[in-house]
């Protein structure tokens, strides 16, 4: 373990730069969670992070299905309330970004949980407070909270892209 947080900016920057590759692609990953990150140590003794499970990528501007995409606690506003109406969307970084910011939250907090309790999610979409005080870092990890905040801004065009 990593008591006093020294990997961390490693990990935040590995895990960043493995969903920045693949954007950089133009593609949208679709479902961004813990399970779907691969940690390895390269030669430096570095973190490394790759993306697994790409059924749900879609390019960047193609339009699918939102009930396709992504697992319920880590998927972003837009694509759970499209999902809960059977609509379609337009694949965008931005929906993969708002689950990357939980990811990041996961592994700073040292959760083995996500964030968001999925019987709770229209309330949290609704309410960027409320989803600002789930979001809250343990002290030492502090540092990351203005980056956190915006990437997991409701409104998809407040977030930051990779």
């Amino acid at each position: 373990m990593d008591p006093d947080f020294k990997l961390a900016p490693q990990l935040v920057e590995s895990v960043i730069a493995a969903v920045a590759a693949l954007h950089s692609l133009g593609i949208m990953h679709g479902d961004i969670k813990p399970q779907n990150l691969l940690f390895e140590f390269d030669r430096a003794h570095r973190y490394v992070v790759k993306l697994c499970d790409l059924d749900c990528a879609y390019k960047i501007g193609d339009v699918c299905m939102a009930t396709m995409l992504g697992t319920k606690q880590y998927e972003s506003p837009e694509v759970y309330f499209a999902s809960y109406a059977g609509e379609a969307v337009t694949a965008a970084l931005s929906m993969d970004m708002f689950s990357l910011g939980l990811v990041l939250w996961q592994v700073l907090s040292r959760s083995p949980y996500s964030p968001l309790d999925s019987g709770k999610l229209a309330e949290l979409y609704l309410n960027q407070e409320k989803l600002t005080q789930q979001l809250i870092l343990p002290e030492q990890a502090a540092i990351y909270a203005p980056l956190l905040s915006s990437i997991t801004q409701l409104n998809s065009s407040g977030r930051i892209s990779s």
